[in-house]
């Protein structure tokens, strides 16, 4: 797995609906991993290709803290100067220091 020290995937967790992982606040949940399938394009944290894709051992029960994130369709064609929201986590430099 990137970034992981093992692939035991039973050891990890996802936390669903929180806006902070110190104090994930009422509306929090954790979820466990079944299974982790990593970008083959993966080549170090650098590299544009760190994501993975993430199945959980039981179905996410959706609310009003906790939504699906919608993709475009890749025929969706973004005019220059428009604007978009943009989400994501982690830190903003490779240090993780900012």
């Amino acid at each position: 797995m990137p970034g992981g020290s093992t692939s035991e995937t039973s050891l990890y967790q996802v936390l669903l609906g929180a806006r902070q992982l110190v104090k994930p606040g009422p509306h929090a949940t954790y979820a466990r991993v079944k299974r982790v399938e990593s970008n083959p394009l993966y080549q170090g944290m650098a590299s544009s290709a760190d994501v993975a894709l993430v199945e959980l051992e039981a179905p996410v029960t959706f609310t009003n803290y906790i939504l699906p994130v919608c993709m475009p369709d890749p025929s969706v064609i973004f005019e220059s100067g428009m604007k978009c929201w943009v989400t994501g986590w982690g830190s903003p430099s490779e240090q993780g220091n900012e």
